[in-house]
């Protein structure tokens, strides 16, 4: 059967609650992006991570980042909200 594609994403969160106690909810990160359109600062659950972004769709809120996950690298999808969104 095929994965899912939210398995990666969803497991990563199970196993890090695991761990250490979610201080927030899975929301949005809310990002802040420089003159370029690269992302420079993020708040939320995708913060840690920042420095480990490998694709970034801004008009479809989204960035994907290499994380250790299981012993291995995956590729994980963090939805995004920009400054100045509607909440």
């Amino acid at each position: 059967p095929p994965r899912s594609t939210l398995f990666p994403y969803t497991t990563l969160f199970r196993s890090w609650g695991k761990s250490r106690k979610l201080a927030q909810d899975m929301k949005l990160s809310t990002v802040e992006v420089d003159e370029k359109g690269q992302v420079k600062s993020a708040a939320g659950v995708l913060a840690p991570y920042l420095n480990q972004i490998t694709r970034q769709r801004l008009r479809h809120r989204y960035v994907m980042a290499r994380v250790q996950l299981f012993n291995r690298q995956e590729e994980v999808l963090f939805g995004i909200r920009m400054e100045g969104d509607p909440a």
